[in-house]
């Protein structure tokens, strides 16, 4: 009577043990199947943002042919005027679809100085699109052995997609195109309106440049916001210790001033990360309009 007592109960635990086991495992797959679907969902909502950047990315290019004949345009027609306006030096205009660039650009002309049979090469106006479709708009002085520029290149500006160029951005370009061409040749006298004209430019530029600036302010604002922290703690420690109520705002006030740092810490971050992406489009530029200007004879 014992012995079937027991293995009752022993067939008992085993089939009881079976059935949690089995509950169990299905608890565990419902469990995963329950994850595979968040997975699923995850990514097919993805789709659509994904589709429609892909779709954004296509139109900034497609829509730079457009932007381009428009600008070709205008830059051709500033240089038969300027024929006529400006006789003492000619325009050019050259279109580069390989680089989806095009130029307005002063001739070359000979210079009296130091150097003996100098050529002054002429100063350029560079709007190129990089790989995903923002364009940036470059100045390059006028150049020679005898006369060179400190800063050998203005970032005039930076657009996100071609659209953005409108007709009133054109004649703004071309106006200060003419003002520092006009501060930057050795044939011309520097004016002082015109000089502090470019001088505004070239900040405006440096904030485009700002990558360097930018790295070395995040730096300088890291260490504040550690300082901070620890002042944050000790004030906190010298309260609770103390328990002097006049500590109680100044606690409070450095923790505020550290969570202004730490938010601007972060913007800083964001910022350089778009600067130095930036940075590396307006180098390539900067490459092929060099490589261009080395290239081209000394005619007007």
């Amino acid at each position: 009577m014992g012995s079937w007592c027991a293995g009752g109960l022993l067939a008992g635990f085993t089939k009881g043990k079976l059935v949690s086991d089995a509950v169990d495992l299905g608890i565990a797959e419902a469990q995963e199947r329950l994850q595979d679907s968040a997975i699923n969902q995850l990514v097919q909502s993805q789709q659509l943002p994904i589709n429609r950047a892909i779709r954004l990315r296509i139109f900034r290019r497609v829509s730079w042919s457009i932007t381009a004949d428009k600008l070709q345009r205008r830059f051709e027609r500033a240089a038969r005027e300027a024929r006529h306006a400006t006789p003492w030096e000619h325009l050019h205009v050259s279109r580069d679809d390989a680089s989806r660039s095009v130029h307005l650009f002063f001739g070359n002309h000979p210079i009296s100085g130091i150097v003996n049979n100098d050529i002054e090469v002429g100063a350029s106006l560079v709007i190129s699109q990089d790989a995903l479709g923002g364009v940036g708009v470059l100045f390059f002085p006028f150049e020679s052995l005898n006369v060179r520029q400190s800063k050998p290149k203005l970032i005039w500006g930076y657009y996100d997609e071609p659209q953005q160029i409108y007709e009133s951005e054109i004649r703004r370009m071309l106006k200060d195109f003419f003002i520092y061409s006009r501060a930057t040749s050795a044939l011309m006298g520097v004016m002082r309106c015109d000089q502090k004209h470019v001088e505004k430019l070239e900040h405006r530029s440096r904030m485009f440049e700002g990558g360097a600036n930018v790295k070395g302010l995040h730096r300088l604002a890291v260490a504040i916001l550690v300082v901070g922290s620890i002042t944050t703690a000790a004030v906190l420690v010298a309260w609770i210790v103390t328990e002097k109520s006049s500590l109680e705002p100044w606690a409070g006030l450095v923790a505020l001033t550290t969570g202004w740092i730490a938010a601007w810490v972060q913007r800083s971050r964001v910022a350089l990360d778009r600067q130095l992406s930036k940075a590396m489009d307006i180098e390539k530029i900067e490459g092929d309009e060099r490589d261009r200007r080395m290239d081209k004879s000394g005619s007007r």
